[in-house]
């Protein structure tokens, strides 16, 4: 299968605020403001790429210079710790140009996430398909 290759250094250049404040306090974050920003912390990353398998490597907030890299597996459930920190149970599908996360938080709350490449153009959104709540953000390759 031949999939559009999402290697790289990304750097988020745009976030709906209002909307991922929503999701996370529908996901069941005490305070919707703290997580996304705890998230936006998180926001620029490397990507690397192996076809069935994604690293998502961040900096890490808790060691300076450290990083916290985040391993999917295509086609099964992970359990991973993104930078909101918690537990989240992912299964990861791809297809052409993007990937897509079927999530389930502590809580047994269901989201989805979906990233899809145009070019050195990513878009992101994260769906809470109970109350509707989607949030969007744009993300753009730097130059190697």
């Amino acid at each position: 299968a031949e999939y559009a290759d999402f290697t790289g250094n990304w750097r988020t250049i745009e976030y709906e605020e209002d909307n991922f404040i929503k999701f996370f306090k529908a996901m069941g974050a005490p305070d919707g403001k703290t997580a996304f920003e705890t998230y936006k912390n998180g926001g620029n990353c490397m990507f690397i790429d192996n076809g069935d398998t994604f690293i998502f490597r961040m900096t890490d907030p808790k060691c300076e210079g450290g990083t916290n890299d985040i391993v999917l597996h295509v086609g099964k459930e992970d359990i991973v710790v993104g930078p909101v920190g918690v537990p989240v149970k992912k299964f990861t599908t791809r297809k052409n140009n993007w990937i897509r996360m079927e999530e389930t938080g502590p809580l047994g709350r269901k989201s989805v996430t979906v990233q899809w490449l145009d070019g050195d153009k990513m878009t992101m959104t994260k769906t809470d398909p109970v109350n509707g709540i989607m949030a969007k953000a744009i993300s753009i390759r730097d130059p190697a």
